[in-house]
């Protein structure tokens, strides 16, 4: 993965960094494959969020990290 900044895309920015890693983007865009190989959907685990009432079980998914 390569980070930009985004000030990097700016008008009248240095383009330094692309032209230097111009190679890994086009990698990037044109072959890069995700390290996984099964396919299909994939459902995530339910998550249970607790609260004595409504405004507390929001504020507690909220608070979820």
């Amino acid at each position: 993965m390569i980070e930009f900044p985004h000030v990097l895309f700016w008008t009248n920015s240095d383009l330094t960094p692309i032209k230097e890693n111009i190679d890994k983007v086009i990698y990037g865009l044109t072959k890069w494959e995700p390290n996984r190989k099964t396919k299909g959907v994939v459902a995530p685990p339910k998550v249970t969020v607790t609260g004595s009432d409504f405004e507390e079980a929001v504020l507690n998914m909220n608070n979820m990290s």
